[in-house]
């Protein structure tokens, strides 16, 4: 793990940490020979040089984000209106569960992403 990501995760509490984890390791085991790093304040991964999606949780909640917007639009209407802006999901409101039927999108859209 890049020790700057690994910085930037041990911010957040147990169930936070949890969510965050599951997320990058969806990207992890997707995107070819995937490269992380810390960019615009959150982890970002790559692969062959290209950003490819990344993750943050903010105020507002937990938010996954696919570099494309292209394959964002593709899948606007199976994302059920989590889809904000052009890259960014929120799959989780503060204080509420995660919205797991969004994964297997989210797993659709690294696929055609890489």
């Amino acid at each position: 793990m890049d020790w700057m990501v690994k910085q930037y995760l041990t911010r957040f509490d147990q169930t936070d940490l949890t969510d965050l984890l599951l997320l990058r390791g969806r990207i992890m085991s997707m995107v070819e020979h995937c490269e992380e790093s810390l960019d615009y304040g959150f982890p970002i991964y790559f692969s062959k040089g290209k950003a490819i999606a990344g993750y943050a949780r903010r105020s507002d909640g937990l938010m996954f984000f696919l570099l494309n917007p292209d394959i964002v639009d593709k899948y606007r209407d199976k994302l059920a209106g989590s889809v904000e802006g052009r890259v960014r999901i929120c799959l989780k409101r503060p204080n509420d569960k995660m919205d797991t039927r969004l994964l297997d999108v989210i797993d659709d859209m690294l696929w055609e992403a890489v």
